[in-house]
């Protein structure tokens, strides 16, 4: 338990307090309770990167100088394998904390005050971070960037009818929840912030359904604007994390700088849908996911996760052979996981409830980084973790890291889409 020295309640006692117990704390939280990020920080599986980004080579043609000859016949062509040079930089995630003086000043004579003052601030700062740094890993490609264009990353759902009203209905509620600060709008206007008139600012006053929310005041919106996190001076759009559901994809993006559409299939991955129609899973659909996965990429996935509908299918199918296993990553957190024999090896399936419904994605985690600038950690380049905020009497911290989520090697991996689920097991989010 952090304490006072003397009962001071000074910023030295309070910044120490976050350095040297808090920061450590949150750090392991994100590991214990976002198991696939405790997943990707396995060795091997974390990256530096440069000031300059990080640079990889990614294989697209093969020579075609091999081939079976006659007797006595010219030897194969002689080929050159082509590779492309692919390119990320880091996105910033970053979550604060504001301590106002009288809070303060409470603690000198007072250590639970002390006491009480942090962890409630930490416990709002964990609870948000968590759930935004696990939301961005698996991501939601509901509006792709198109030919020649990277990803849109930011994006929560789509308003499925404009109207000009507190109350909207939008595609999917799943990664909403109440008290959220929204841009909504098209992806012109979003990035232009308060100088912008078509793009709204908003704060989710509830969440009313999966395919409703109630917005603290009316806007006017139209059909297909984008909701996405920020308000009037700020946008989360297009600067999150590459999710799953950007990085395994099979469209004709412009990923990490490398043109899909010129590439072609060796930087994409493996997509089984049906058009946006539910169709139920069954053992002969999970198998062909593995084996087309090998066969396009020449790696057999070794991870598979989705949502917690999803897994609950998979039960089904195994009946009496349900199966857990315990795992332990790198964060030194043991879980009993579900396991799918592929015919070559036992795969872990996890489940995760922001991960969208009626799909999963089976990856080989060889080929999925966690590419970092900077680690999380607290924003002390100045000197102090606790800092006055300028023009008032309280004082804030923040905690953040500069990274990336990277794949190596698309084809290595692929999506499941378009599985009917239990809709009745699915509830609507706080």
């Amino acid at each position: 338990m952090p304490t006072t020295t003397n009962g001071s309640g000074s910023t030295g006692d309070f910044s120490a307090a976050l350095k040297e117990f808090y920061g450590p704390g949150l750090i392991g939280s994100l590991n214990k309770d976002i198991a696939y990020f405790d997943a990707l920080s396995e060795a091997g599986a974390e990256v530096e990167l440069g000031g300059k980004g990080l640079v990889w080579p990614v294989h697209t043609k093969w020579s075609g100088g091999v081939g079976a000859i006659a007797e006595d016949a010219t030897l194969p062509t002689a080929g050159t394998q082509s590779r492309s040079k692919a390119t990320a930089t880091s996105k910033e995630i970053y979550g604060r904390i504001e301590l106002t003086r009288k809070v303060m000043a409470s603690s000198r004579t007072n250590k639970m005050a002390f006491v009480d003052a942090l962890d409630s601030e930490m416990d709002a700062l964990e609870s948000e971070l968590k759930k935004q740094l696990n939301r961005q890993l698996l991501g939601n490609n509901a509006v792709p960037g198109g030919s020649s264009a990277a990803p849109n990353t930011g994006i929560l759902t789509k308003i499925t009818t404009g109207v000009a009203n507190a109350t909207q209905t939008v595609d999917t509620t799943h990664q909403l929840h109440s008290g959220m600060k929204l841009r909504i709008g098209t992806a012109d206007h979003i990035p232009a912030l308060a100088s912008d008139e078509d793009a709204d600012a908003a704060v989710i006053k509830s969440v009313d359904s999966r395919t409703q929310i109630t917005l603290e005041s009316s806007i006017t919106t139209a059909t297909g604007d984008l909701v996405t996190i920020g308000d009037a001076n700020f946008t989360s759009f297009k600067h999150e994390l590459f999710g799953l559901d950007h990085l395994i994809e099979n469209d004709d993006d412009d990923l990490f700088g490398i043109d899909v559409g010129a590439t072609g299939s060796a930087w994409k991955a493996h997509v089984d849908d049906n058009n946006d129609v539910n169709r139920s899973l069954s053992h002969e659909r999970m198998d062909a996911m593995f084996d087309s996965v090998y066969e396009r990429g020449g790696q057999r996935p070794n991870f598979v996760i989705g949502h917690n509908s999803f897994a609950r299918e998979v039960k089904k199918l195994m009946e009496g052979d349900v199966r857990y296993e315990p795992q332990t990553y790198k964060g030194g957190f043991q879980r009993n996981l579900l396991v799918w024999n592929s015919g070559t090896q036992d795969v872990v399936i996890m489940s995760d409830h922001l991960c969208l419904p009626n799909r999963a994605y089976f990856l080989n985690l060889e080929f999925i980084k966690m590419a970092y600038l900077d680690r999380f950690d607290w924003l002390d380049e100045d000197g102090a973790v606790l800092s006055r905020i300028s023009n008032k009497a309280n004082f804030e911290a923040a905690f953040g890291a500069m990274l990336e989520q990277i794949v190596t090697k698309r084809n290595a991996h692929g999506v499941l889409k378009d599985i009917s689920v239990n809709e009745s097991t699915l509830v609507t989010p706080a």
